[in-house]
């Protein structure tokens, strides 16, 4: 497994709200792959701690959760710094040395922008 070297429980904390976003649009998704092999498999709600293992399993699924709330991530790697940018709605957002650092990043900045939509 990769190590993200983030606390997403921590995260999940924070976020309350982008929290309970991420928990359903996880668990519609994990109906709709119940439904496509044929289970009528009621998904539970997810808690904190599974959630946060979810999310640690394959953290870049956290890509398409945000694309799903019209926050675009994106990270480019460039030869002239020789690291990976990251980007927000096509903003510049800053650079690290590794794409899953620059994501890391990105992810952080995605769930303020969300909590605060959600906030409004």
């Amino acid at each position: 497994m990769i190590n993200f070297d983030i606390d997403y429980k921590e995260v999940l904390q924070k976020y309350p709200k982008s929290s309970e976003k991420l928990s359903s649009w996880i668990s519609d998704k994990m109906g709709t792959l119940a439904k496509s092999l044929g289970s009528e498999v009621q998904v539970p709600r997810l808690s904190e701690e599974q959630l946060a293992q979810v999310i640690l399993t394959n953290p870049r699924n956290l890509l398409d959760f945000f694309d799903d709330q019209d926050i675009r991530i994106g990270t480019n790697w460039t030869s002239t710094s020789y690291k990976y940018e990251y980007y927000i709605d096509g903003e510049y957002k800053g650079d690290k040395e590794s794409r899953s650092l620059s994501e890391i990043e990105a992810y952080k900045i995605a769930f303020d922008m969300l909590e605060d939509n959600l906030n409004e």
